[in-house]
This record gives structure tokens, sequence and C-alpha cells, in this order.
């Protein structure tokens, strides 16, 4: 009988361990977002100030949120002391954005937006294996990869300047931009749309793919890589 009131008790914590718990967070105006993590960031249209997350409350807790000159960082607490086997759940975040002009993403979690970013520059840099899905209106754009992780781009820009280090993938057939400034160092891929002008600068095995009728072509490779026109695909 002890046994099976100790195994009903572990199995009631266990289930209060695991269960989901939805957390909102106050947190002061912000123009950029730093996320470090595995989590899984969904940014909104409304009023900024408060977050939202989501996911087991014996890990929440151990998630750190604060705005530093801006810039709204949300990532794992160095202070955490939770056992390097514990299983890990999925955590979801959502971000309210009224004007940002900045998103950076570090690890192997994901952020998306449902709604267009508007700003006269916009910078967003992916360092891992995530991925970043963004519908941006901007004068410049400036995207940074390094290591294996995706940035998926729409809407318009004028200018977009792209450099990948590794072999992420900048994929950007949705974005009318008009001038497309490329480097590559590695094995990455750049997809683009192209109106006007694309320079390129390639060291590896990298390849620039581009649809559109730009007037001029600018490119230096160095390696195996390419740069070719192509019909629309994925």
């Amino acid at each position: 009988m002890k046994n099976v009131l100790l195994l009903g008790l572990v199995s009631i914590l266990t289930f209060s361990a695991q269960a989901q718990s939805l957390e909102k967070r106050t947190v002061e105006e912000y123009d950029e977002i730093s996320v470090s993590g595995w989590f899984d960031v969904e940014l909104v249209e409304g009023n900024e100030g408060q977050i939202t997350l989501t996911g087991r409350a014996s890990q929440l807790k151990h998630i750190d949120s604060e705005v530093v000159n801006g810039d709204l960082k949300i990532e794992w607490a160095k202070r955490s002391n939770l056992n390097p086997f514990y299983s890990f759940s999925k955590i979801t975040i959502t971000i309210p954005v009224e004007s940002i002009h900045a998103v950076s993403l570090s690890g192997s979690g994901s952020i998306s937006g449902n709604s267009t970013l508007i700003a006269e520059r916009f910078t967003t840099n992916l360092s891992g294996s995530g991925e970043i899905d963004l519908n941006v209106n901007a004068n410049s754009l400036n995207s940074r990869i390094s290591g294996s992780g995706n940035i998926i781009l729409h809407g318009q820009v004028e200018n977009h300047n792209t450099e990948i280090s590794g072999s992420g993938k900048i994929k950007a057939y949705d974005m009318e931009t008009d001038i497309v400034d490329a480097t590559i160092s590695g094995s990455a891929n750049v997809n683009v749309k192209a109106n006007k002008e694309i320079r390129a600068r390639i060291s590896g095995s990298g390849d620039v793919n581009y649809i559109g009728s730009p007037d001029k072509i600018d490119s230096k490779v160095s390696g195996s890589g390419s740069v070719t026109k192509r019909k629309r695909s994925s």
C-alpha cells in the first residue's frame, strides 16, 4: 500500500512539474529585442510593456527578461542550477511590438513576427542553428548569420546588406529589394530578389541565387561558389 501511495505521489508531482503555466511579466519599453536560448518567440502587434511566457513553471523561473538601454534581453539565467540532465520542454514567449529596429537570436530557438516591422534602418542577427522569420519594410536592412541557422525575410527594402559565416541561409525571395550587397564565407546560401543591383563577395562554396532583373551585377568568387539567376523556387 505504501508503495502504491508513493507511486501516486510521484506521479502527481511529476504531472505538476510538467504542467504548462502562463506567466505575464511587466517590462520597460524597448526598440530592440535580443534572445538567447531555445525559446520560440512570437512578435505580435500591440502595446509594449508586458510579455507572456508559456511553459513549465519550473523552467520559466530560470528565464531572465530585462530591458537594458532600450534592448529587451531574454535569456536563460546564468545563475540557474538545474541538473544538466533535466528534461527541457517547449517554451513560448509572446512579445508585443510597436516600433523596433533590431532583432537578434543566439541559439537554437526561433523568432517569428505576424505583422510588418517598419523602420528607417533594420538589423537582424542570428548566431547558431535557430530561425528568424520577419516581415520588414525599411530603407536599409542589415542581416547577419554566424552558424547554420536560417533568416526568412518578407517585405520591402531599398538596400539589403547581408553577411554569412558558416552554412546558414538567407531566404528573401519574398522581399522586394533594389540593391543587394552579399558577403559569404563558407557554404551558405543567399536567396534574394534584386531589382537594380547585386554586389556579391564569396569565399568558399556558398551561392547567391537571385530572381528579378538587376541592371548591374558585381561579383567576386574565391572557391566553388556562384552567383546565379533563378526561376522562382523555395
